[in-house]
């Protein structure tokens, strides 16, 4: 047995989107994600909770399970996986290396 998502852990990660979204820095558009993941959802439990205030969304809490987060991810990087293959199998990965790090650095980060 695993852990099973109740309407508990959805009311608590309102609670969280709802204290980011009160936050100073963010943008007065910003709209925050938020997912609760378990073996199980409990059947009472809604799986899409959406957050507003005044007719404006700026969040969503989703329940999902660990098999189907696993299975998503690992839909979306096997199609990496396959790009990286065809753009990147016929170099030697020491000449790959090499051509990386030969970079001085990764682009500007503006923070």
């Amino acid at each position: 047995g695993g852990f099973s998502i109740s309407r508990k852990e959805m009311t608590q990660a309102v609670g969280y989107v709802q204290d980011i979204a009160g936050c100073t820095g963010l943008s007065s558009n910003a709209v925050v994600n938020a997912w609760v993941v378990g073996a199980t959802v409990q059947a009472s439990v809604a799986k899409e909770n959406k957050i507003g205030n005044n007719g404006r969304d700026y969040g969503v809490v989703r329940a999902t399970t660990f098999d189907v987060l696993v299975s998503t991810a690992n839909r979306r990087l096997l199609r990496l996986r396959e790009l990286l293959q065809e753009r990147y199998d016929s170099i030697p990965t020491c000449a790959l290396l090499d051509r990386v790090f030969s970079q001085p650095s990764q682009g500007d980060w503006k923070m």
